[in-house]
């Protein structure tokens, strides 16, 4: 949780260093430090020499502009802008076309410095909880983004895959695991275990809706299939159809629903008081 304070603090200075009322700061608190200096130069000028200009803002391309008519350095640097112009290189036109010009190469986007510290402290706390753990969420690859397994997913659906990935889902063997009352491991079929890997492709209960599941994974390993956005999705999917939960039981009759039928709702007349 500290990390992830320390971090959201660092991206939020990147984030607002550019801001207009930063930048009004910046250069106001910039333009008293240098008029200070200046001050203390000349009273310990003793050599007759001219004393130094103030330091110009940090953000002097955006701010010192409004300075170039006031201010001998403004004006030295509105004379070198335009030098930099004059000699700048212009784009030539591309494959013979008038209206064309050739684009420039963009230049890959540069990682941050704070994002590439947080991405490696991250990795290394990831790396020391996932040890020895067996649910797909933690075998994961660091470098894949899980995100794209959930990408076009309903809401129930995504909830269901995160249930299967993480493993940390209402059946028994979890449930039983955690403490709550009355819950035996065991599976409604004898198996010692009901475990995500024993329902999706072990118990004799959901054998025929197995078929399916295999048939459009193509696999029969549990860290594959939910490690595939395709065959990851047709589980959850799988997970929701098969009513083993009851917490989808809703969602799933919403999906079975002849929605073809329904009549709008009649639209009400307000009716004028008197």
């Amino acid at each position: 949780m500290d990390l992830h304070i320390e971090e959201a603090t660092l991206q939020r200075a990147m984030a607002t260093k550019d801001h207009p009322v930063y930048k009004e700061i910046t250069r106001t608190l910039d333009t008293i430090w240098g008029h200070t200096k200046q001050a203390k130069g000349n009273q310990h000028n003793t050599h007759g020499l001219a004393p130094l200009p103030p330091r110009p803002p940090m953000d002097i391309e955006s701010t010192w502009d409004r300075a170039a008519e006031r201010t001998q350095e403004g004006l030295a640097y509105q004379s070198w802008l335009q030098e930099q112009c004059k000699h700048r290189p212009r784009v030539q036109p591309s494959g013979g076309s008038q209206g064309r010009v050739k684009r420039r190469r963009k230049r890959p986007k540069r990682t941050s410095p704070i994002a590439t510290w947080a991405n490696l402290e991250w990795h290394r706390r990831w790396t020391c909880i996932a040890g020895g753990k067996t649910p797909a969420a933690w075998n994961t690859p660091w470098h894949r983004d899980p995100l794209t397994l959930y990408e076009g997913l309903p809401k129930h659906q995504a909830t269901a895959l995160m249930l299967l990935r993480t493993e940390v889902i209402g059946l028994n063997a979890w449930l039983a695991s955690v403490g709550v009352p009355g819950v035996l491991p065991h599976c409604d079929c004898g198996w010692h275990a009901q475990t995500v890997k024993h329902v999706l492709l072990h118990c004799p209960k959901f054998e025929q809706q197995r078929l399916d599941l295999i048939q459009e994974t193509q696999s029969e390993n549990l860290q594959q299939i939910l490690s595939n956005t395709t065959s990851a999705q047709a589980a959850a999917r799988w997970l929701v159809h098969s009513n083993i939960l009851q917490q989808f039981w809703v969602a799933r009759e919403m999906e079975l629903e002849n929605v073809t039928t329904h009549s709008t709702v009649p639209r009400l007349e307000r009716q004028g008081t008197k």
